[in-house]
């Protein structure tokens, strides 16, 4: 498994935070939210919990069910005023 810095655990942590608070905002059980996005309950829970060893897709694919999809979009985009 990668080794992550504390500020990346940091951030990993209140992305799953933030799945959680929507989920629960939609008033799914993690294993009604797992079930939709293909995975276990328990892989479910290591997401809102900040796992690394989750799967990015399953990320996007919950990210997508949230409707939340189109800030992906920005992810290692280049930044043009750093050139």
């Amino acid at each position: 498994m990668v080794q992550l810095e504390q500020y990346e655990k940091e951030l990993l942590a209140v992305l799953g935070s933030r799945l959680r608070k929507a989920r629960k905002a939609r008033k799914e059980t993690q294993t009604d939210f797992g079930q939709r996005l293909g995975i276990t309950r328990q892989t479910y829970s290591k997401m809102e919990h900040g796992d690394p060893s989750i799967d990015v897709g399953y990320w996007i694919r919950a990210s997508s069910m949230l409707d939340r999809l189109p800030a992906w979009a920005d992810v290692l985009k280049e930044n043009v005023l750093a050139h």
